[in-house]
């Protein structure tokens, strides 16, 4: 997506959707473990859905609340079982 969105002088998010966008921001964010983890939310969540009767808008509102659950857990984690020789304190960050 990043070539395609250069070649034509686009944000490479006008090329994303929703779901796309929030695999690629998992994975910058925790390499390719998280981006594993984010297509198979996602994968689960597609096939959650295929029989159903939400509506669109519906459908949306639960990925996105999921997607936060994601994130919120994800940064808990990485609080949680970061060794504390690892965690930044408030001086290691201002360098």
């Amino acid at each position: 997506y990043r070539k395609i969105a250069e070649y034509f002088k686009v944000d490479v998010n006008y090329l994303l959707t929703e779901d796309e966008e929030f695999v690629v921001q998992a994975s910058e964010q925790y390499g390719s473990r998280g981006m594993k983890q984010a297509k198979d939310l996602i994968e689960g969540m597609s096939g959650l859905f295929a029989g159903g009767t939400l509506s669109e808008q519906d459908k949306d509102a639960v990925m996105k609340a999921l997607q936060d659950i994601y994130w919120e857990s994800k940064a808990r984690n990485v609080e949680k079982y970061t060794p504390k020789k690892y965690k930044k304190t408030g001086t290691d960050a201002e360098e």
